[in-house]
């Protein structure tokens, strides 16, 4: 076997493994749907979100309509329970996913790397 036809062969056996591994690990496949039409859901979740939710908030204190101590306590009570509840939505959002069809392209252009090495081979020998 001459030199570009091992690479060939290398290529287009690395190539179909990963495209087999890369399936095997890719979340939101629909059976129904088939494997193209599924192809731009599918993806790889690289964290999921998994959180404690904070606590809701604090309870604020009740405050008699004169006193501007205790209102300028209740305004920041309430501004830092909104900080609260924007950091638990903020939180929620943090999903890092990578989408597969990046993965099946590349799979795709190693095994076609492949076949070009071995027609390259079987073009020199003649």
């Amino acid at each position: 076997m001459s030199n570009n036809s091992k690479v060939g062969v290398i290529l287009s056996l690395v190539g179909i493994g990963l495209l087999i591994i890369s399936f095997a690990f890719a979340k939101g496949y629909k059976k129904d749907e088939g494997l193209l039409a599924s192809l731009g859901q599918m993806e790889f979740i690289l964290r999921e979100v998994e959180f404690e939710k904070l606590k809701d908030g604090y309870p604020c204190p009740v405050c008699p309509k004169n006193d501007h101590d205790c209102l300028e306590v209740k305004e920041k009570c309430n501004a830092d329970n909104e900080i609260i509840k924007q950091l638990n939505e903020d939180i929620r959002k943090r999903r890092i996913a990578v989408p597969y069809k990046y993965f099946f392209a590349v799979d795709i252009i190693i095994i076609f790397a492949g076949i070009t090495f071995l027609i390259l081979r079987k073009k020199s020998a003649d």
